[in-house]
C-alpha cells in the first residue's frame, strides 16, 4: 500500500512541476552537444565550439544553446537540415559558408552573429530567419590595406569600432588615406581581388563586408619625367666637360651613354652633374637623363 501511495504521490508531484501547480519549482533540462562526422547538434543551454573544417549535413541548435565557430574555422552546409530555434545563437569568427537544405527552419529569436572585425564570413545561401533579418547581426568592420595609406569607417557620422553593430543593409563608409609619397588607387575585395571601385570613399553593406574582405591599394604619386640635355661629344681625359641636367621632380637620375648603336644607362645619385672623366667614354655621344622615382634629388626651381 505504502509503495502504491509514494508512486502516485511522485505522479503528482511532477505533473504539479510541469503544469505550474507548485510555485518555485521547475524542470531542469540536460545540455547535449554533438559534434560527430558530419552532424552538429546543441540543445538543453547546450554549448558547442566547431574547432576544425566541417562538411556538415546535420545542423541542429535549439533549446537556448549556443553553438561557436572558431576563428580560422569553415563550417560548410552541404545542403544541410537546418534547425535553429527556442532562443539559441551562432556565434561566428570564422566562416559560415554552404547551402541549407529545403524546409531549413530558423525561428523563435535565435541569432546568427557575424565578427566581421575578427574577420567572420558569412556566405550561406538559401537561408534566412522567419522573424526577420535583425536576427543575422553584424559586429565590427572587415578592411585592410597594402601598407602604404589607412582606412577608415563611418555609419553616417558616427565611427565603426568592432563593438558596433549592423544588419544585413546597414551600409558604412569606407574612406582610404594615402600615407606620404603616395596617392589612392583602388578598392578591391581582398589582396589581389575583384576591383570594387576607384574612388577613395565607398559604400559597403554589413552583408557585402560579411562576404568578402574590403581592400585598399595604393600607388607612388610620384610623377614619370624625363629630361634629356644635349648631347656631348668628348673623347676619355676630357676632364674639363660634363653634363648636368636639372628636374622639378624628386626622383633618380640616369645617364644614358651612346656609343655607335650600343646605349648603356648608368644610375647616378648626387647631384645633376657627371664629368666624362668618370664616364670613360671614348668618342661617345653624352646625354642626361632625369626619371622621377622614389630616391629624393635636389630641386632647382
Amino acid at each position: 500500500m505504502k509503495s502504491k501511495t509514494g508512486k502516485l504521490l511522485s505522479f503528482l508531484l511532477t505533473l504539479a512541476m510541469v503544469v505550474g501547480l507548485v510555485p518555485g519549482m521547475s524542470l531542469t533540462a540536460y545540455a547535449d552537444t554533438h559534434i560527430i562526422g558530419s552532424i552538429i547538434e546543441v540543445y538543453g543551454y547546450g554549448s558547442g565550439t566547431v574547432r576544425w573544417n566541417m562538411n556538415c549535413t546535420k545542423l541542429v541548435v535549439i533549446n537556448r544553446s549556443t553553438l561557436i565557430i572558431d576563428p580560422g574555422v569553415t563550417l560548410t552546409l552541404n545542403n544541410s537540415n537546418f534547425e535553429f530555434m527556442d532562443n539559441s545563437m551562432i556565434s561566428l569568427y570564422g566562416t559560415l559558408a554552404g547551402s541549407a537544405g529545403f524546409g531549413a527552419a530558423w525561428s523563435g529569436r535565435s541569432y546568427i552573429l557575424v565578427h566581421l572585425s575578427d574577420g567572420a564570413k558569412y556566405t550561406v545561401t538559401g537561408l534566412s530567419c522567419a522573424d526577420g533579418d535583425k536576427y543575422l547581426c553584424y559586429y565590427g568592420y572587415d578592411a585592410a590595406t597594402d601598407g602604404n595609406g589607412t582606412v577608415s569607417v563611418k555609419n553616417g557620422s558616427t565611427n565603426v569600432n568592432s563593438a558596433s553593430k549592423g544588419y544585413k543593409t546597414t551600409t558604412y563608409t569606407f574612406t582610404a588615406t594615402p600615407n606620404d609619397g603616395y596617392k589612392f588607387k583602388n578598392w578591391t575585395k581582398g589582396a589581389g581581388g575583384e576591383v570594387l571601385g576607384t574612388d577613395a570613399s565607398i559604400n559597403v553593406t554589413c552583408e557585402q563586408n560579411g562576404q568578402y574582405q574590403v581592400y585598399a591599394n595604393f600607388e607612388s604619386d610620384k610623377t614619370a619625367q624625363t629630361i634629356t640635355a644635349e648631347n656631348v661629344t668628348a673623347t676619355y681625359g676630357d676632364t674639363d666637360k660634363s653634363v648636368s641636367g636639372t628636374t622639378t621632380g624628386d626622383g633618380a637620375i640616369s645617364y644614358s651613354v651612346k656609343s655607335g648603336d650600343a646605349v648603356t644607362t648608368l644610375p647616378k645619385t648626387g647631384d645633376g652633374a657627371k664629368p666624362v672623366l668618370w664616364l670613360g667614354m671614348i668618342a661617345a655621344g653624352l646625354a642626361v637623363a632625369f626619371a622621377a622615382g622614389f630616391v629624393k634629388k635636389r630641386r632647382e626651381r
